[in-house]
């Protein structure tokens, strides 16, 4: 989670709000807005399937689920990255649906009741996949994963863009950038995302997505430009492929640490704005892109249980940012966690409060 950039963020949206003509009106729908949570404390399947009546007392609205390999749901400490599905599903290997069987099995028997939406996670690793290859792997394990998804009656997926592992959208970093101009790594990979999409919508219509980094990673004012020069078509790829009844959210990571309302205000207007011009498909932008915001509850690692003033966020500061969040958005807000554990008791009573009271 890159805490350089994020002071960089600052700056960067104030120049792009600036740059918007005609300020974006907040939905202002607070009651209407979804509450996600997601992080290191985000259990397996197999613990959802046997504990989600207590998990549904929380103020969350759904969480973001992981398929984790069979026998591989230890819950004592994280999974092994090489377990889980989303870490291993951009690569050079297509996914065997029978190796998660345990988890598939898991989410088919969850009843759920309060939490509404629900979302399977895919990241963009381990990132050595080659554009120009006959097939690319990666439209095979989504189509799997929205399959899942659709079956399971989860609201969609949640595709965390982050480059962790492989620079999967660094035209620098190409295999084959020597036979191949950055236009026409730009072409080819507005093509994938086209085939990533379609496979999504093969098995999911009307399919919900919440994108972790957006358009805005390719504007950033540093490495990130570079790094995600090519994610901007992949993107494209997706909104002009997309069936009507698909919605993508730009989840904008960077409100993890979002404090007053002109935050959230002015990357709005970048989110539905702004980034018309980074798209070659405004029109396809218009009818299914969307705002949304991640906060980073113990933001920079700053975490301690009794002594609330060592936090990032007092419950106080954590409430007023998530209802500024909910303003803002046009439907989700999600949660993300590190040291603090909302389902096994590490969460202290005045944070859960703070979310019920954000809604108000």
């Amino acid at each position: 989670m890159r805490l350089g950039i994020i002071t960089l963020c600052a700056m960067f949206v104030a120049v792009c709000a600036c740059a918007a003509d005609n300020p974006v009106t907040p939905p202002d729908n607070v009651a209407a807005a979804k509450l996600i949570e997601w992080g290191w404390d985000t259990p397996s399947p197999t613990y959802v399937r046997e504990h989600v009546g207590e998990m549904e007392n929380s103020p969350f609205d759904g969480i973001v689920l992981t398929l984790t390999a069979n026998g591989k749901h230890d819950l004592s400490q994280r999974p092994d990255r090489q377990a889980c599905f989303p870490t291993r599903a951009f690569g050079a290997k297509v996914l065997k649906r029978d190796d998660y069987s345990e988890s598939i099995d898991a989410l088919r028997a969850i009843k759920f009741k309060r939490f509404t939406d629900n979302f399977l996670r895919m990241n963009v690793t381990p990132g050595d996949a080659d554009w120009f290859a006959d097939e690319l792997p990666a439209v095979a394990n989504v189509r799997l994963l929205a399959s899942v998804a659709s079956q399971c009656k989860l609201k969609g997926i949640l595709l965390d863009t982050e480059a962790y592992d492989g620079q999967l959208f660094n035209y620098s970093r190409q295999p084959q950038k020597a036979k191949h101009s950055l236009e026409d790594y730009q072409r080819q990979v507005r093509t994938r995302g086209g085939e990533f999409m379609r496979a999504i919508n093969a098995a999911y219509p009307n399919v919900t997505i919440i994108v972790t980094l957006g358009y805005s990673m390719a504007h950033f004012p540093d490495e990130s430009a570079q790094k995600y020069q090519l994610l901007p078509a992949f993107l494209d790829g997706m909104l002009e492929s997309a069936d009507a009844g698909t919605v993508i959210y730009d989840g904008w990571e960077y409100a993890y640490n979002f404090r007053t309302e002109k935050e959230f205000a002015d990357t709005r207007k970048i989110i539905r704005q702004t980034a018309l011009t980074w798209s070659a498909v405004p029109d396809a932008m218009r009818a299914h892109w969307r705002a949304s915001f991640g906060l980073w509850l113990d933001y920079d690692a700053h975490w301690d249980a009794n002594d609330f003033s060592k936090n990032f966020f007092t419950p106080q500061q954590f409430e007023q940012s998530v209802h500024q969040a909910m303003r803002y958005t046009d439907r989700y807000v999600w949660i993300w966690s590190q040291k603090p554990d909302w389902w096994r008791g590490g969460v202290p009573k005045d944070y859960i409060e703070a979310l019920r009271q954000a809604r108000k």
